[in-house]
């Protein structure tokens, strides 16, 4: 019966360390439109030095890449838009969070 109780306290290990690396990325929780900036919101720190964000037109069309930079938080970035024509974009964004996980994703955006 010795080998049970060490069975199940590996089996607890092993599930809280797969737990904890499926939290390690970064997942986009809000986005906020702040007139020519764009602030995306994680839901951990993440490395600004070497995220990246393109905007590309509503199609995918078009690729440019934005300048970016610390948001008012380490699980923030600041994303300048410049000067847009309204209408419908896609914001593809990459971020390393700082255990090292790369994130990525699509964020459909809407100027007015």
């Amino acid at each position: 019966m010795p080998r049970l109780p060490r069975l199940l306290a590996g089996l607890a290990l092993i599930t809280l360390l797969i737990g904890g690396v499926a939290q390690a990325h970064a997942l986009l929780l809000s986005f906020k439109i702040d007139g020519q900036d764009v602030v995306l919101h994680y839901n951990g720190r993440v490395d600004v030095a070497r995220s990246r964000v393109l905007l590309l037109d509503a199609d995918g069309s078009n690729p440019r890449k934005l300048e970016s930079g610390a948001g008012d938080d380490p699980a923030s970035l600041k994303v300048h838009l410049g000067t847009l024509a309204a209408g419908s974009y896609l914001l593809r964004w990459e971020v390393l969070s700082v255990d090292g996980h790369i994130s990525r994703g699509t964020q459909p955006l809407q100027l007015p």
